[in-house]
């Protein structure tokens, strides 16, 4: 039956949970479809939740260290009531502004009893998990209520589940699982479209507003880029829409526009401070390096499986995406034909297919960033992205992330083609789900690959880096960077008393535009081109000169080599000569107390 409009939201009464006096119980399909998702959850992240402080994720444990190290940040702010926009135990001597670089406060907060008692590790993993089964669980609950009510009610569960499986473990999920929780905190987006897509009845306004305003106050603080990209992918549907129901459209504009001035007036005093506090707090910047063209989602990744997937091929999955947790785009082939199939079968009457799948052109176009490539190669014009990137919101996103919002509206395409099959001859119904089935197959994820961690020595542990370090900070050789982050486990283990110089985050450039980290000093230079090469020069005055300033700069109270850098018996070496004076062995770790003569 051809679809001419699409439909107001209203919950679905057949699925809707039991209700016993006031409280409702859940049905059996959603205790048996979050039982799923837990299992699942679970196969995915078990090698690294049995020993998370044991092990790290294998492919992306650099963030996995500064995530950890957040939530530790985060649950001192709580205990010690400090401002958990603003950090000061690292980039000595002027700290980071969290507001303005990733954080995950709102999960920090809610898992900082578990950070105390347990370790920062311990909270990364659980905070892992429970991304992947709210997330699954939230998207189960928003099909149910937008998918049609047709066809047998088992049929509709059975769908409405396996869309939520797919759709929280879909390339996107799986490779943010890689040490991005804060990419993987999708939970709140589905509530916050129905929210959207619910003022268009036009009832209710202010009380949808203030939900609304609360929601996207949350995901802020969780993620703005996704924030982004959810408002980003609301406009597209409703403009593809308006398109073909100009009248419709425009009839339902008064009461969006009500509704979302109420979201904007909530949200608008609740973020007044925080964002204040990331635009012209200390630390702050006006905007990030131009990352679009290194971030944008090459045409021959969408043909291909994801790393993490069954049919993955992770060298070849390299060599098209920025890294391994940026492969949005990987679809895979088959799930391309079967949405092509889609479209052309049903979109000619089903106005729901028809407006995904042109958002699916759109937001993959978008994806493609300023300068299309395939395997690498320009394609030689400039894509969509090229003309809007100047414009608010666009100029601090990656176009590669645009592609998390491709993959829903072909999944939402599959699920109503299923339902509409289901009520025609037995051929199609089984030609449906068989090619549906083909389609995800390569898609299937794969566990986490871990490896073991390097052992914290216990001259940190123990605390016996006090003793060195007095009120200063802790100079590591090498300095934490984007490419070796080891030192902030130290910080996070303990609990952010241990302060060092650097931080792999964003900090305003003396151009006005951000750096990642702060600009070297000349001994972290001099420390760093040893460690790497192995190599060390000769002392020149000028090189002793410049340890001095350096050391008063970062406020150093000790200077650490650390265990597991690359040439850590040359940087003892590099050390002692600047110094004039061989260090101390203490706890594992060879030290050198600043100031002292001994």
């Amino acid at each position: 039956m051809a679809t001419t409009e699409i439909p107001v939201v209203r919950p679905d009464l057949r699925s809707s949970p039991r209700r016993v006096g006031r409280a409702a119980l859940p049905s059996p399909g959603t205790l048996a479809a979050a039982l799923v998702y837990v299992v699942a959850a679970f196969v995915i992240l078990w090698p690294y939740l049995v020993h998370p402080t044991a092990v790290h994720i294998r492919r992306n444990e650099g963030d996995e260290y500064m995530f950890e190290w957040l939530l530790s940040v985060t649950a001192q702010s709580v205990t010690h009531l400090h401002n958990p926009l603003f950090s000061a135990t690292v980039n000595a001597p002027m700290g980071i502004n969290l507001a303005a670089n990733t954080g995950i406060i709102p999960l920090g907060i809610v898992f900082t009893p578990v950070t105390l008692l347990f370790g920062a590790a311990v909270s990364f993993g659980w905070i892992l998990l429970g991304n992947l089964i709210a997330t699954a669980l939230v998207w189960r609950w928003f099909l149910g209520r937008q998918l049609p009510a047709s066809g047998s009610r088992a049929w509709r569960s059975l769908l409405v589940g396996f869309g939520g499986l797919a759709l929280a473990f879909g390339p996107g999920m799986i490779s943010h699982t890689l040490s991005h929780p804060n990419l993987t905190a999708q939970w709140l987006l589905p509530v916050i479209v129905d929210r959207v897509l619910r003022m268009r009845e036009g009832e209710r306004l202010v009380r949808h507003g203030i939900v609304l305003g609360l929601l996207v106050t949350v995901q802020a603080f969780l993620s703005e880029e996704l924030l982004f990209i959810t408002a980003l992918t609301l406009v597209v549907f409703m403009l593809c829409y308006a398109a073909q129901r100009p009248k419709q459209a425009w009839a339902q504009v008064p009461a969006l526009a009500r509704g979302i001035a109420v979201a904007v007036a909530v949200a608008g005093v609740l973020l007044a401070y925080p964002l204040w506090f990331q635009f012209a707090g200390p630390q702050s910047y006006p905007r990030i390096p131009d990352l679009p063209a290194t971030h944008a989602a090459d045409l021959k990744s969408f043909l291909l499986a994801p790393a993490q997937s069954i049919l993955g091929d992770p060298p070849v999955t390299r060599l098209y995406s920025p890294n391994y947790t940026e492969q949005e785009s990987f679809l895979g082939w088959p799930l391309l034909v079967l949405t092509l199939l889609i479209a052309l079968w049903r979109a000619w009457r089903d106005m729901v297919v028809r407006t995904c799948a042109m958002c699916v052109a759109v937001l993959a176009v978008l994806s493609w960033g300023p300068v299309p490539a395939f395997a690498k190669h320009s394609l030689g014009f400039h894509g969509l992205w090229y003309y809007i990137e100047a414009l608010p919101g666009f100029t601090d996103a990656l176009p590669v992330r645009i592609a998390l919002s491709v993959f829903p509206f072909m999944i939402v395409m599959a699920l109503r083609n299923l339902l509409s099959a289901e009520r025609e001859h037995v051929a199609i119904r089984g030609v449906a789900g068989i090619a549906t089935m083909a389609a995800m197959v390569p898609l299937i994820a794969t566990p986490v690959a871990v490896a073991d961690r390097d052992q914290i020595p216990q001259w940190v542990t123990s605390g016996e880096w006090q003793q060195c370090a007095g009120n200063g900070t802790v100079v590591t050789v090498p300095l934490v960077t984007d490419a070796y982050r080891e030192p902030l486990r130290w910080v996070a283990q303990t609990r952010g008393a241990l302060r060092i110089p650097q931080m792999p985050l964003f900090v305003p450039g003396p151009d006005g535009v951000a750096t990642v980290g702060p600009v070297p000093r000349p001994t972290s230079e001099l420390l760093a081109r040893v460690d790497a090469s192995g190599d060390v020069p000769a002392v020149m005055p000028k090189d002793e000169a410049r340890l001095a300033a350096d050391l008063a700069y970062w406020n150093a109270g000790c200077v650490a080599v650390m265990p597991d850098a690359a040439h850590p018996q040359q940087d003892q070496q590099m050390l002692t000569e600047l110094f004039g004076r061989p260090g101390t062995l203490q706890g594992g770790v060879w030290t050198w107390k600043v100031g002292s003569d001994s």
